[in-house]
């Protein structure tokens, strides 16, 4: 239902055809101060391999 939402809404060239509508990312990613390091983060969420599992509520 999520990804479906997510394509959805910002499908149709909303964003820059870098992103990908409908999908999980594919990349770390976290929470910290602009510039910061991932070391220095105040959130760093799942893997993003872990992603679909953990979504799936399994």
């Amino acid at each position: 239902m999520f990804l479906k939402l997510n394509k959805t809404l910002l499908g149709g060239g909303v964003r820059d055809g870098s992103k990908t509508p409908g999908e999980f990312r594919s990349v770390q990613n976290y929470i910290g101060t602009q510039g910061s390091k991932i070391e220095n983060a105040s959130y760093i969420p799942p893997e993003p391999q872990l992603v679909d599992t953990f979504m799936s509520n399994r």
